[in-house]
């Protein structure tokens, strides 16, 4: 897959130009392959061909003028079944206000744990998108004062070297307090581990990080010229990262001091 750009004046335009993409494996062999640019600028070619030898490859886009464009390279190796298989476990949603672990084990498929053996961790993140279940008359709070609305932002990429134990077991910690913002993200940790011939296997577990909790307020409406409101009787619902209402919060922030006993009614939809 490739994309054509054309910069001009710091500005970047797809450039629809015809080409070839060219591939060039061990022993001199090389594959030409007429492609078709789209309006976008980006073409694709599903690269296969039988009795490919093992070794590295290298593919680059060819214009009608014979000049490479975006080079890049790879290594192809006969497939092998592997021996062992990874497994991740981790919860599938966690608050934003303290660390969470990931654990992993690695087991021979004849029997037998991975033991010490490296492991390399690789954690990303992304931004998701969450609203709490709507709840009949209840809005919910988009406070930012505490967390940027603005662009998603995180920690760089975190990547770490590890060595399973004589139970062929590990863990990691992570700790979603530490961001920068306390926006909700999903964590996607993967984790590679190297057998004893060398052969890798790789597992792959998301988690998502979620607000602790989230304030909704029910309060009633009263139209212009209509009835007039007498009292304010507004109810206040604390909802966690489950989408269930946690049980004792509001009496527990007041106690604390955390929640101020005067209500401030916002509007809007």
């Amino acid at each position: 897959k490739g994309y054509l750009r054309r910069r001009e004046k710091g500005e970047l335009t797809p450039w629809g130009a015809r080409g070839t993409v060219v591939v060039q494996g061990p022993g001199d062999l090389v594959w030409r392959y007429a492609v078709e640019v789209t309006d976008a600028g980006s073409f694709y070619r599903f690269f296969k061909e039988d009795k490919l030898p093992t070794g590295v490859y290298s593919a680059w886009f060819e214009d009608p003028e014979g000049d490479r464009w975006g080079e890049v390279s790879w290594r192809m190796e006969a497939y092998r079944l592997p021996r062992f298989e990874v497994q991740l476990a981790a919860p599938d949603r966690v608050p934003l206000d303290k660390e969470f672990k990931v654990g992993l084990t690695a087991t021979y498929y004849a029997g037998g744990r991975v033991a010490s053996r490296p492991i390399a961790w690789r954690v990303t993140q992304f931004p998701y998108n969450w609203t709490p279940k709507r709840r009949a008359g209840f809005l919910y709070s988009s406070d930012g004062r505490f967390s940027r609305t603005g662009a998603f932002q995180s920690t760089p990429r975190l990547e770490r070297q590890d060595t399973t134990d004589a139970e062929g077991a590990a863990a990691l910690v992570l700790n979603p307090a530490i961001e920068p913002t306390a926006q909700p993200r999903t964590y996607v940790v993967e984790a590679t581990v190297t057998g004893a011939d060398d052969q890798t296997v790789t597992a792959v577990r998301q988690v998502i990080a979620l607000p602790p909790f989230v304030l909704g307020l029910k309060v009633p409406r009263y139209v212009s010229g209509g009835p007039q409101a007498t009292s304010l009787r507004p109810e206040v619902l604390a909802v966690g990262p489950d989408d269930k209402p946690i049980a004792g919060l509001l009496a527990d922030l007041k106690q604390r001091g955390l929640l101020d006993s005067t209500l401030i009614i916002w509007g809007g939809e």
